[in-house]
């Protein structure tokens, strides 16, 4: 059976997780997107990021038609001041546009960053002697 086509316009939603508490200056922030559609399936998302402060800017990032999970990452110039940012980010699929803001710690050099990293599982086989 065929798929329906992607509707350019349909409805969606979008989270951003970012991997980290904060980035230092000159760094980067990688964040995990996971995009719903609300009924019809759409095509391809973009997003980019609403006025940003001087020295915070987004990697070009899309999601294709079909995906719906994927790693922006935002990056932070040498010069930013440390503290604390509120970015809007955007997604557009076709006329349609959502926004989210998040939240992010710039730190200072010598400050300590924390990744948050889901363990993989590992087996483990017995051994014979």
């Amino acid at each position: 059976m065929e798929k329906p086509p992607a509707d350019p316009d349909a409805d969606f939603t979008f989270t951003v997780v970012p991997a980290q508490e904060q980035v230092l200056p000159g760094g980067s922030l990688d964040c995990d997107v996971r995009l719903a559609w609300t009924q019809a399936t759409g095509g391809d998302v973009t997003w980019n990021l609403v006025s940003p402060p001087a020295g915070i800017e987004l990697q070009p990032f899309t999601l294709s038609a079909g995906e719906t999970r994927g790693t922006l990452r935002i990056r932070i110039g040498g010069g930013t001041a440390p503290g604390s940012y509120s970015l809007t980010l955007q997604g557009r699929s076709g006329s349609v546009t959502k926004q989210v803001t998040l939240a992010v710690t710039v730190g200072k050099p010598g400050d300590l960053v924390v990744n948050w990293v889901v363990p993989t599982p590992v087996s483990v086989r017995p051994t014979t002697c």
